[in-house]
């Protein structure tokens, strides 16, 4: 059947939860919209009660016409078929008057160019393990908290990790396998990884009651293996509960990489090498997940929301940047001065770190296969690579500017 044209139909679901409790300095924060859909919308306190009356009045058949006239005669000005249309565009509510105008947005961030320059291996429907996971939930979560408290002390115990030694042990395997091995080892078994500390974000945020509906596992250029998890209703958790399901993730990488270490040290032989690589690729991806610069990191959507009250502070932070730039504000002050300042610093500090591992290792390869120069043409190798550097930024500066948020 046909809606009116100017009849609203809004999802079945529609909730509101609070996404930042009231404190001393600030007023409560909502998030109305929901779950099935996994689309919502913040809304300060003083235009809570506001929003979940229009709400009301559109779920009860009202018009926005005749919303907008009804709250006019209490005196509020609101532009009802404006706020429809925004709702529209989110996919929260379904209107004909503004079907012609929502279009879907052309996807400019970090996640949508990821995704189109992503290779989909498979998808998984998780919907069925709801059940499992309910009950699995409370006992695997001790069980990961015990394993990540008895591995860090047990690494403690034995004196700190040597970052030096474990880097100059896994480059013993580079140097000794070369590159195929290294690439069937990022294929295979670094997924393997990967899909733990994505299971460990999912039975955290079970406890809950959020439950994933689907994992995806995609090559990034054909080549960087990731997993894409699908965990609607995150953002309705409780702020406790929502923060310990972000850092479920990098605590896995860091008890993983615990493990191997241990092992690594009790075995020695050849095994240690082999070991201490997968140690220190789970350290690294650690240290990676808890940056607070990329969209993708959980170390991001802590800082955004534990420090800064704000789901994408890094895009606002961004949006008044430019605003600043193009002088169309006069200003660019406060919390998105300082996240900003950071998400450059850390930026260019993976930037430049990046390029010097890069250049270390296809130095180490060529001087293993002999074909660097010798004699007076040695130096000729730098401003070869210089020029292969600036060539690569060249083709990634699209990447590097949505990195840095420029």
């Amino acid at each position: 059947m046909a809606l009116e044209s100017n009849t609203v139909r809004l999802p079945s679901d529609l909730g509101s939860w609070v996404l930042f409790p009231g404190n001393i300095k600030h007023d409560p924060v909502y998030l109305v919209g929901s779950q099935q859909i996994d689309k919502y919308l913040t809304v300060p306190a003083e235009r809570h009660s506001l929003v979940l009356r229009i709400f009301a009045q559109l779920q009860q058949g009202a018009t926005p016409a005749e919303v907008e006239v009804a709250l006019r005669v209490e005196g509020l000005e609101v532009n009802v078929d404006e706020f429809c249309r925004m709702l529209a565009q989110k996919r929260l509510l379904e209107w004909e008057s503004a079907a012609s105008d929502v279009s879907e947005p052309a996807k400019a961030t970090f996640f949508g160019q990821l995704r189109a320059l992503s290779w989909q291996v498979f998808s998984l429907n998780l919907e069925k393990l709801h059940p499992i996971l309910a009950k699995l939930a409370t006992p695997l979560t001790i069980l990961l908290g015990l394993f990540v408290i008895l591995s860090t002390g047990g690494v403690l115990a034995q004196g700190w990790i040597s970052t030096t030694a474990l880097r100059t042990t896994a480059r013993q395997v580079l140097e000794n396998r070369g590159l195929l091995w290294m690439a069937l080892f990022n294929l295979f078994l670094i997924p393997i990884f990967v899909f733990l500390h994505e299971a460990a974000h999912t039975v955290v945020a079970a406890l809950g009651g959020v439950y994933p509906r689907r994992l995806s596992l995609r090559l990034y250029l054909l080549v960087m293996p990731y997993f894409s998890l699908q965990l609607p209703g995150l953002y309705t958790l409780p702020l406790s509960n929502r923060f310990l399901t972000m850092a479920a993730g990098p605590l896995m990488d860091l008890a993983l990489g615990n493990l191997c270490l241990l092992t690594a040290r009790a075995i020695g032989g050849e095994g240690m090498a082999w070991l201490a690589l997968i140690a220190l690729n789970n350290y690294g991806r650690f240290l990676f997940n808890i940056l607070p610069i990329m969209p993708m990191t959980d170390g991001y959507a802590l800082l955004s929301q534990a420090v800064f009250r704000e789901i994408d502070i890094r895009g606002h932070a961004t949006q008044e940047f430019r605003r600043w730039r193009q002088k169309q504000a006069n200003t660019f002050k406060g919390k998105y001065v300082a996240f900003y300042l950071l998400n450059l610093g850390i930026g260019i500090f993976i930037i430049v770190g990046g390029l010097v591992q890069v250049n270390m290792l296809l130095l180490g390869w060529l001087r293993k296969t002999t074909l660097l120069p010798v004699g007076p043409s040695a130096w000729l190798i730098y401003p070869a690579l210089g020029l292969l550097n600036v060539i690569g930024l060249y083709l990634a500066r699209k990447r590097l500017r949505l990195l840095v948020g420029w």
